[in-house]
């Protein structure tokens, strides 16, 4: 017993280093993104909107350059908020989940209407329990938009107290009224879900995904009261 428990210590400290090292190069990765195309972009956008203000047959060009230079942008944006969401270091957990949410709302076209609640104080989460909680809204929300075709996804976070265990919790829920498959059987986690089951495990937490009458649910509850050492080795 007391080899089997030393065995899954070692493991999730290891889980928990592996996921530094992921989001350390995302972090860098999304650096030089920014860097490198975003600067490079803007000048061709300048360009651009300098070539269409010409009164001459190359204005035209510079119309479709430009639009072509705002798509991409818009794709460099979304691949950074996937790589590190920006505002999650500065403005916190529920800033930078409201704007993935907004995000989504906006990109919809209306045909799914996104939404979040927020119960209880989130201010001033250890740094990898934020980020934690954010990759499993983020994984909720991507599947719910992309594979459930729902038409209503709903994230919530609350803190919440003996539950499911005595002690402080986090706890993460997205709900989705997308089209279930014939049997519970059909459901197959990808990647991403793989990828949010390591890490909720490596902190100690408990995650859940089910479908209910209406959709599917994914619940995930954190522990507040783990060793917040440990919890700063997986940011």
């Amino acid at each position: 017993a007391e080899r089997l428990q030393r065995a899954e210590s070692e493991r999730s400290d290891l889980t928990r280093r592996l996921f530094q090292v992921q989001e350390e190069e995302r972090r860098h990765l999304a650096r030089e993104l920014h860097d490198a195309f975003g600067q490079n972009l803007a000048a061709i956008g300048a360009f651009a909107a300098s070539i269409a203000a010409e009164p001459s047959s190359a204005a035209g060009d510079g119309r479709a350059i430009g639009r072509i230079v705002e798509a991409m942008m818009q794709g460099l944006r979304g691949a950074l908020e996937q790589l590190r969401p920006p505002e999650l270091d500065e403005l916190g957990l529920v800033a930078s989940l409201a704007g993935l949410v907004a995000s989504w709302n906006g990109s919809s076209g209306g045909r799914t209407v996104f939404r979040l609640e927020v119960a209880g104080d989130l201010d001033h989460l250890p740094p990898a329990l934020a980020l934690c909680a954010y990759r499993i809204a983020q994984e909720g929300l991507t599947n719910a938009a992309r594979h459930a075709q729902a038409r209503h996804v709903e994230v919530r976070l609350a803190r919440r107290s003996d539950q499911p265990a005595p002690g402080e919790w986090l706890e993460v829920l997205v709900l989705d009224d997308g089209a279930a498959p014939p049997a519970p059987s059909a459901i197959g986690p990808g990647l991403g879900v793989l990828g949010i089951k390591e890490r909720v495990r490596a902190l100690g937490g408990r995650l859940e995904l089910a479908r209910t009458a209406t959709g599917f649910r994914l619940a995930a509850a954190l522990p507040l009261a783990a060793d917040e050492a440990a919890r700063d080795a997986a940011a």
